[in-house]
């Protein structure tokens, strides 16, 4: 199975939205789909891929301001298995 992806989230346009970005630590040689989920106070927000990097997509706020923690879990699947990674934060720290 692949090994676990590097996943990174941040905001270059706080408050309107952020970008996480991810890519695996050493690559399969085998087609990999990576597969990312949003959870915000227990709703799964939408993920906009961008056309140009392929490991990239965009996520705008819901709620401004909210202290409620963002949950980003991003799965790479192959012919070999799965693997995952998990991230917490708050939207005012990315």
């Amino acid at each position: 199975p692949p090994r676990e992806p590097s996943l990174m989230c941040r905001s270059n346009n706080y408050p309107i939205g952020f970008y996480c970005s991810w890519h695996l630590p050493s690559p399969t040689y085998i087609p990999d789909t990576f597969n990312i989920t949003i959870i915000h106070d227990s709703q799964e927000i939408a993920c906009e891929k961008d056309t140009g990097p392929k490991n990239r997509c965009y996520i705008r706020y819901p709620h401004l301001f909210s202290t409620k923690k963002y949950k980003v879990t991003l799965t790479v699947s192959n012919a070999l298995g799965s693997s995952s990674t998990t991230t917490s934060f708050d939207e005012f720290a990315i």
